[in-house]
């Protein structure tokens, strides 16, 4: 699994919302699955739905 640096990097909590985001290197398995660090999934109850977005490092010309 990738290193370990998990940081929170936005939480909001009001009446309405309580929303915290997180950020971490992951890495894509060879079956298509994004690996979660252990500190994340600790983080996570059962089934709950998170929402989710990817950020990847575009490749450039010369490394084409």
């Amino acid at each position: 699994m990738c290193n370990n640096s998990v940081k929170i990097v936005l939480e909001i909590a009001n009446n309405k919302h309580n929303i915290k985001a997180y950020e971490f290197p992951a890495n894509v398995t060879d079956e298509g699955k994004i690996e979660l660090p252990n500190a994340i999934l600790q983080q996570l109850a059962n089934n709950q739905k998170v929402k989710v977005i990817i950020l990847v490092n575009e490749s450039t010309e010369e490394e084409q």
